[in-house]
């Protein structure tokens, strides 16, 4: 391609608009790619799928990292028929950049594109379960997709939207052609705002599924996979953590119980049940704590159940009450947390500390983000117990719950809100945080691959709470390929040589602002590419 800059015979306006159409490209050929949206937003175990990409300086020239085993080939990716039915995510590399983390499916169910001309019953389009159908929410109108049922049939029927990452916040109506509604759904439990149903055609004949936005927003950030089959709308298995390097039975209430033994370095097993004709799915996290699971009985003082650092619990009668033993010492500083929505349980729990007499100490607030935490400085050595019961006093399988009780140590958290650096002047540049819990002194950066890296202003210095971490790559340093870096930071507190990751998590939360539980397998990576 050659770009002629010999402007001096065109007129001054010419003259302009061709230094700004000369600028335009030069910024382009800088960007780094960015994805939009992709085409299919599923792929299929077994096969070989073809995918498109939409957004920016992704036409063409780029490769895939995908963050789960597949054999990538252009725009080609080729599953594995073992390939577990969930959300997994990849990214776009470029000879000059790195796009930001993009969600796709794997999803056994045959995948067809919206028609675009719906938006009515009359329009509908025609649809053959089981099937998905990749679409976008629309701002003035709604989608209508049309199948024939017979009486007694049951279809399962969701929306993936916020789950892979995009604004919509759906709800789905079956109807038929006199506008009378057999069911509807906003949100569904367990998947945020995502919407979810079982139909069961009261008579046979010809139905309608309706689609959109709540808030009647729409486009290409307002995209939805709608899957509709027969298979089991998963929420959140039990226990949904189990401990990294140890083989744990989880149950997928209402299912089945499979075994899993997760590596000590994974983060989350994607976990799926094949039903009559496509499958449900959900994931079970990985801790490298001691993990334990409630035993019932357990709703009185001395039926109370030891908690050492960490215990899965449910609520599996109306008004049930589940107490644990911990011990304190004489002003320790310990954290009582709580954990459900953030697990895709479909609960909320009230959280007291009682002393050994029973009578209360302090209790959580759970209308906040945090789902009921207490820290708090235990005066007195001796017994106490942390009760926990449901809000509404209700129960359910999926009413499930994680309680840890860890001390409060003298230390420091460490976050970043990129996912990716771009180079500059022949270097990257990363801002790193702190957050600081009584320590104030400095604090030493490191970074995976630090032998094909020069690091500059890595310190955080006494009683500051960020710097801009300055690295720059050696002659060795790859060319043209993704990099994924991980930093930690390390400092003497006190005796203890204190050492913590960098998280990702404000740079996963900005990328993904209604997704309902973030990836926590992303969580660290900092991608860099230094350009050809």
């Amino acid at each position: 391609m050659k770009i002629y800059a010999n402007l001096v015979a065109m007129p001054l306006n010419i003259k302009l608009i061709a230094f700004v159409l000369f600028g335009a490209i030069l910024a382009a050929w800088a960007q780094d790619p960015k994805i939009n949206f992709i085409e299919p937003a599923a792929i299929a175990p077994g096969k070989t799928t073809r995918i498109a990409l939409h957004g920016d300086n992704v036409e063409t020239n780029w490769t895939l990292w995908t963050s789960f085993a597949c054999e990538a080939n252009g725009d080609e990716i080729t599953l594995g028929s073992q390939a577990t039915v969930g959300i997994a995510a990849i990214r776009a590399v470029t000879p000059k950049g790195v796009s930001s983390f993009h969600l796709l499916m794997i999803d056994d169910l045959p995948t067809i594109k919206e028609s675009g001309s719906n938006q009515t019953v009359a329009t509908a389009q025609e649809i053959k379960p089981p099937i998905a159908i990749d679409g976008a929410c629309n701002d003035l109108a709604f989608d209508y997709f049309s199948f024939n049922a017979k009486k007694g049939q049951e279809f399962s029927i969701e929306a993936v939207a916020q789950r892979l990452g995009s604004q919509a916040d759906t709800v789905i109506r079956i109807i038929d052609d006199k506008a009378h509604e057999y069911a509807f759904c906003d949100d569904g439990p367990g998947v945020g705002r995502d919407s979810r149903l079982i139909f069961k055609a009261p008579a046979t004949g010809k139905y309608f599924l309706e689609v959109r936005d709540i808030n009647y927003q729409g486009g290409n950030q307002y995209r939805y996979r709608l899957r509709v089959g027969s298979f089991p709308l998963l929420t959140v298995p039990y226990p949904p953590i189990v401990p990294a390097g140890k083989t744990s039975e989880v149950t997928l209430p209402g299912f089945k119980t499979i075994k899993i033994c997760p590596a000590s370095n994974s983060a989350r097993i994607p976990v799926s049940v094949r039903g009559k004709a496509g499958s449900g799915f959900a994931s079970v996290l990985v801790s490298d704590l001691d993990e334990a699971l409630e035993k019932e009985p357990n709703d009185t003082f001395d039926q109370a159940s030891i908690l050492r650092q960490s215990v899965c619990g449910q609520f599996q009668q109306q008004k049930d009450r589940d107490l644990f033993r911990f011990e304190a010492q004489k002003d320790q500083r310990l954290v009582i947390a709580a954990k459900t929505r953030s697990l895709g349980s479909t609960c909320d729990v009230m959280l007291n500390i009682l002393k050994g007499d029973g009578s209360k100490l302090v209790e959580a607030n759970v209308t906040g983000a945090d789902e009921g935490t207490i820290t708090n400085t235990f005066k007195e050595a001796g017994t106490y117990f942390a009760e926990l019961e449901e809000l509404t006093e209700s129960a359910r399988p999926d009413f499930v719950y994680r309680l840890t009780v860890l001390p409060l140590e003298l230390g420091f958290e460490l976050s970043t809100e990129q996912d990716k650096c771009e180079a500059k002047d022949g270097q990257f540049t990363l801002k790193v945080s702190c957050t600081r819990r009584q320590y104030d002194g400095p604090i030493t950066l490191s970074v995976s691959n630090a032998e094909h890296l020069t690091l500059d202003d890595n310190v955080i210095p006494e009683k500051k709470n960020e710097t801009v971490l300055k690295l720059k790559p050696k002659d060795d340093f790859p060319r043209g390929k993704l990099v994924h870096l991980r930093l930690t930071g390390e400092a003497k507190v006190g005796e203890k040589t204190v050492t913590t990751p960098v998280s990702t998590q404000p740079a996963l939360r900005k990328l993904f602002p209604k997704l309902p539980i973030l990836p926590v397998e992303l969580d660290g990576l900092v991608g860099v590419v230094v350009p050809l």
